[in-house]
C-alpha cells in the first residue's frame, strides 16, 4: 500500500493525530527530512479533502484527548 493511499483512507480524526504526531517530531527534530516528506503527503491529502489545516488539527487533539483520559 502507498502512503499516499493509506492517509487517504484514514478519517479526519486519525489524520489529524497523525499530522500532530508528525509536527511533534519535526519540532524535535528527529528524522526530519521523513517527517517532512510525510507531513507533505498529509497535506496533499488534506488538500484534496479540502479540510483546513485548523480543523484537521482541532479533530485530531480532540482524538488524543478521548483516548488518552478514557
Amino acid at each position: 500500500m502507498e502512503r499516499d493511499e493509506f492517509y487517504s483512507n484514514l478519517p479526519k480524526h486519525l489524520l489529524g493525530a497523525f499530522y500532530i504526531y508528525i509536527c511533534k517530531n519535526i519540532e524535535k527534530g528527529i528524522k526530519f527530512n521523513n517527517m517532512r516528506a510525510e507531513l507533505d503527503i498529509i497535506e496533499n491529502e488534506v488538500s484534496k479533502r479540502e479540510i483546513p489545516i485548523s480543523e484537521l488539527i482541532k479533530e485530531g487533539e480532540n482524538f488524543i484527548q478521548k483516548k488518552v483520559f478514557k
